[in-house]
């Protein structure tokens, strides 16, 4: 059993853990913890409110459905597959997401570090700090707004977008951007890209060509019609 079914929650490290407990459904407001660790408690189904919460993880926990607005967070690490709905974090800096049932992310103005594991977000909002993004196995994502800030930049396996403008903007963006790499990206040629390295503006494949020619045409017709 852990601290939490145990009771044993006076005197508290500010870093704690609890995993692999199968007993644990709610985990109350605990005092002077800044670091929240929880892995694989299957029936966890809350957590409550705590402005001294700076990092929390939740890694393989099922039943979470909802998170608090936790006021003063900086760190989040989610991996719940019924959690549905993020809450605007003001203070959040860091947010990595691994969930197919978050369709929307909010707007979160201190964001520094994003990385997205197999979300189902159709198109990502600004976020004006934003110096790292990593994207990887997210089918449905097509647009990746222009970040003026970003220094490392990384998407794998993402095979609806096609963000052309925002994507040219970033990687001619050589006095800020260090590190930026796309593969397997049907409408994006591979691209791995350092500091320095001599860029083309040319980033689609024959694919996304040919996909923006039809484009064109499409809104043409369009046109002409009115």
């Amino acid at each position: 059993m852990c601290i939490i079914c145990n009771n044993d929650i006076n005197n508290l490290s500010n870093k704690i853990t609890i995993q692999v407990c199968i007993n644990v459904k709610k985990i109350p407001k605990l005092k002077n913890v800044n670091w929240l660790e929880i892995i694989q408690c299957k029936n966890l189904v809350e957590i409550e409110n705590s402005n001294e919460l700076i990092v929390l993880i939740i890694i393989g926990c099922p039943s979470i459905n909802y998170l608090p607005e936790f006021k003063n967070i900086k760190g989040l690490k989610l991996q719940c597959k019924n959690l549905k709905k993020l809450n605007p974090y003001p203070s959040l800096e860091r947010l990595e997401l691994h969930n197919e049932s978050v369709t929307t992310i909010p707007e979160y103005p201190n964001l520094k570090t994003l990385y997205l594991n197999h979300v189902s977000t159709v198109e990502l909002v600004g976020y004006p700090e934003l110096i790292e993004l990593n994207i990887n196995n997210s089918s449905k994502i097509m647009s990746i707004p222009y970040y003026n800030k970003l220094y490392n930049l990384e998407i794998q396996n993402c095979p609806n977008l096609i963000s052309i403008r925002s994507i040219t903007n970033i990687i001619n963006n050589k006095d800020i951007i260090k590190n930026y790499a796309i593969y397997n990206c049907r409408y994006i040629r591979n691209l791995f890209i350092k500091r320095n390295d001599d860029i083309s503006n040319t980033i689609l494949s024959q694919l996304g060509l040919d996909f923006k020619k039809k484009i064109i045409l499409l809104e043409n017709r369009i046109i002409n019609r009115k």
